[in-house]
């Protein structure tokens, strides 16, 4: 009996909110229409389409595993009433009674109660054409004396659908939010046309509309990817990488990233082919880079310096104040991060970018060698430059600047 529950109650789970996210996210995916960071505001384009796929459920409840019982307050055609649709009338009709015999008279509890017990002992029987007639003797009774409590279908659906979305909704501002990437200031790690899920729950306990977390996580370390709301525009999000963290003195030089005064070890690639946006024509700028792995944190990543950069953008020594994070791009000659505007406070941060889950590329088509690919996880390059990004990575973190080359 219990298996049996708790089947019926996963079945009901995919049915009324598995299968309405899936195929919200996949017109989305269609569309190209998810949340864009860098500059982009959150469509509700995802909540809109996850209701009316919710109404089209709901409507067509009947074929989800397991079956559907009518709404409260819809009769059921005896030609229909099977034995295991009665069933579920039943529980739902003792339910609807016993929390409700209080509200009517002796003579209408003894009419409901003596329906419940022949559709009892006609199911016990397993006698088709009886159970028919009890289950219809059981609807009338409600309607008769339950009527002023059964819900309607509309107001079923209503219920139903303020339910789903209520849980899609808990479940974007807490836990998982899809977001696309629009620009290159993530490259490589990231690339123009990238789907991505931030995980906005590893931080702390966000509230929508306020900034602070109400309950905090883990902090930010150096290393991780993050999504964060702009601190000069907090209503647009952006994704970096964290450089330094609280106490951190962070200086820029040209290829040079030092933090505490020590250079981040990094180790030459490889040259590396990209294509970024053009910032005054939006059209697609093919450029060609140095490609580094870089060491800091837990698990190394690739870095890229344009080779013919608009503006090398240095910075001074920065000394990051307390509830704060010192964030850049990958690409770091076409990023505009923490060199330009400051440090990113800690309570503004959204959450930590996961994994891709869908990739669009040049022309609209669709990269499926990047979908599934974890940003936490070890970096990968294209097969031309593997050996080199396998060396690099086993030579490990050392304190200054290696190139490939000179390798063992």
């Amino acid at each position: 009996m219990v298996a049996r529950s708790v089947r019926r109650h996963v079945a009901a789970g995919l049915w009324y909110l598995g299968l309405p996210l899936a195929l919200s996210v996949g017109l989305l995916v269609v569309l190209d229409d998810t949340a864009a960071l860098e500059g982009g505001v959150a469509p509700w384009h995802l909540l809109i389409a996850f209701a009316g796929f919710e109404l089209v459920a709901v409507m067509v409840r009947d074929a989800f595993p397991g079956g559907a019982t009518p709404g409260e307050g819809e009769q059921t055609p005896a030609v229909s009433l099977t034995p295991r649709r009665a069933r579920r009338m039943l529980a739902q009709a003792e339910k609807l009674y016993s929390r409700n015999r209080h509200r009517i008279g002796t003579r209408a509890r003894e009419a409901v109660e003596l329906t419940l017990t022949q559709t009892r002992s006609a199911l016990l029987d397993g006698n088709t054409e009886q159970v028919r007639a009890a289950g219809v003797r059981l609807e009338q009774a409600l309607d008769l004396h339950l009527g002023f409590v059964r819900r309607s279908r509309a107001r079923e659906y209503l219920e139903i659908i303020g339910i789903a979305v209520t849980v899609a909704l808990l479940f974007r501002a807490f836990v998982v939010e899809p977001f696309k990437i629009p620009t290159g200031s993530m490259i490589p790690t990231l690339q123009i046309g990238d789907h991505i899920f931030v995980d906005k729950f590893v931080y702390g306990l966000h509230l929508p509309f306020l900034r602070a977390p109400v309950v905090r996580g883990r902090t930010p370390e150096r290393g991780d990817v993050i999504v964060f709301m702009y601190p000069r525009d907090p209503t647009k999000d952006f994704i970096k990488r964290v450089i330094g963290v609280p106490g951190d003195v962070v200086e820029v030089r040209g290829q040079r990233v030092l933090v505490n005064g020590r250079s981040l070890p990094t180790c030459l690639v490889g040259e590396q082919r990209f294509v970024d946006v053009d910032a005054l024509t939006g059209s697609p700028a093919p450029r060609t880079g140095d490609l580094f792995v870089e060491f800091s944190g837990e698990t190394p990543y690739l870095t890229l310096y344009d080779r013919d950069p608009p503006a090398r953008r240095d910075r001074p020594p920065y000394r990051v104040g307390r509830g704060e994070l010192f964030a850049m791009g990958d690409n770091r000659d076409n990023s505009r991060d923490s060199r330009q505007w400051g440090a990113v406070p800690i309570d503004y941060v959204k959450g930590r970018a996961h994994w891709i889950w869908w990739s669009f590329g040049e022309g609209g088509g669709s990269r499926f060698d990047r979908i599934g690919h974890s940003i936490l996880g070890a970096p990968d390059v294209p097969m031309p430059l593997r050996s080199a990004l396998t060396r690099c990575i086993a030579r490990g973190p050392v304190d200054s600047t290696t190139d490939v080359a000179a390798l063992p």
